[in-house]
């Protein structure tokens, strides 16, 4: 019994602990090479604590768009940071939500689902789960 309680609490905490906050990160960031740059913007936060960033959009060789944050150094506690394209500088129903995470850190790379139309969204916005202002954004050109 003693056993299985040790592995049910270090089952919990390796699950609590392993919470992936970059999800759908390429692997191998080697996989954009070759890759053609599609736009750029440099991310902007509304709070003066963070440094800017940069946002890069490549095409990979196989059709795949990949978004690149770069030089990130954001963090929250309390509730999930969600990064969205969108066609216009704020967030409307044609929004695309491409990750969501506490915590954005370094070098980040989220391959795109296909079928997305890119060049139509021309702004990256961050921001929390509740309905608030942007943390950041970025005008992609």
């Amino acid at each position: 019994m003693k056993n299985f309680l040790l592995v049910l609490l270090l089952a919990i905490i390796f699950v609590s602990c392993k919470k992936d906050n970059t999800s759908f990160v390429i692997a191998d960031p080697n996989s954009l090479d070759n890759a053609t740059p599609v736009s750029a913007g440099k991310i902007t936060f509304s709070d003066d604590r963070y440094s800017e960033s940069a946002a890069k959009m490549y095409l990979r060789k196989d059709g795949v768009y990949v978004l690149a944050l770069e030089q990130m150094n954001y963090e929250t506690f309390y509730y999930d940071t969600n990064v969205y394209l969108s066609s216009g500088s704020q967030l409307t129903t044609t929004s695309i939500k491409v990750a969501s995470a506490k915590k954005l850190h370094g070098t980040i790379y989220y391959p795109l689902s296909s079928g997305i139309n890119i060049p139509a969204f021309k702004y990256l916005i961050i921001q929390a789960d509740i309905d608030t202002a942007p943390v950041a954004s970025a005008t992609m050109k």
